[in-house]
């Protein structure tokens, strides 16, 4: 069945970097932020990540939402990710240490669940072309935005290169309130703050007579 807004959202249970288990309905009475992102090593996937988490350090109510990031890559991947030098989400974020919990999804099998977008190579290759310039700024070079490992990781899960991100905003009865299924890698409820600005403040979806807003390009 279609997740839809007012729906209660699927149950889950994945893995974070430490081994720990986690499910979803272990945050029921807490506003979450569920993010869906391609492979940890992936470069466009990081700099949405690096803006989200600039617009956090800016909420001063922050600290009521949990944003809990699944990567569609394992365990080891997945701390390399975050902790390598080499890495494009610590070298953005300008840290090793974040305010979010990142989760593997080495299947995709909760990806699924919750209906990500996929797009083809040729599309996602079109996209990529029209924000290289904002992202070879971001990285500082072209070169820096790829490594060995982020080679392995992408030939490893190849089906993640495929992937859209998505983005749900759950309450605290673990109802979906907004969501962002993206057109592009590079979109990001992050570039339109005032949609998890209503949220934690009334737990509501801006009303749009045109359907929800999305980010159209880079900034």
């Amino acid at each position: 069945p279609n997740l839809k807004i007012g729906n209660v959202v699927p149950d889950f249970t994945l893995s974070c970097v430490d081994g720990q288990e986690h499910k979803l309905s272990d945050f029921r009475g807490t506003k979450v932020m569920l993010c869906f992102y391609r492979f940890s090593f992936c470069p466009i996937c990081s700099y949405s990540i690096s803006k989200l988490m600039g617009n956090y350090k800016k909420l001063a109510w922050a600290s009521r939402l949990k944003v809990i990031m699944v990567f569609y890559t394992d365990l080891d991947f997945l701390k390399k990710g975050l902790t390598d030098d080499d890495a494009p989400i610590p070298r953005l974020s300008n840290t090793n240490v974040y305010p979010f919990l990142a989760l593997a999804d080495p299947d995709g099998s909760v990806g699924s669940i919750f209906q990500t977008k996929s797009k083809g190579f040729i599309s996602h290759g079109i996209d990529f072309g029209r924000d290289f310039r904002t992202l070879t700024r971001a990285h500082r070079s072209f070169c820096s935005m790829f490594s060995a490992t982020s080679w392995r990781e992408e030939f490893k899960f190849p089906a993640s290169t495929s992937m859209l991100p998505s983005e749900f905003l759950i309450n605290e009865d673990g109802v979906l309130v907004d969501v962002l299924r993206a057109e592009k890698v590079i979109e990001s409820m992050a570039h339109d703050m005032d949609r998890i600005v209503r949220f934690l403040l009334l737990g509501a979806k801006i009303p749009s007579l045109r359907g929800p807003k999305v980010f159209s390009g880079a900034r």
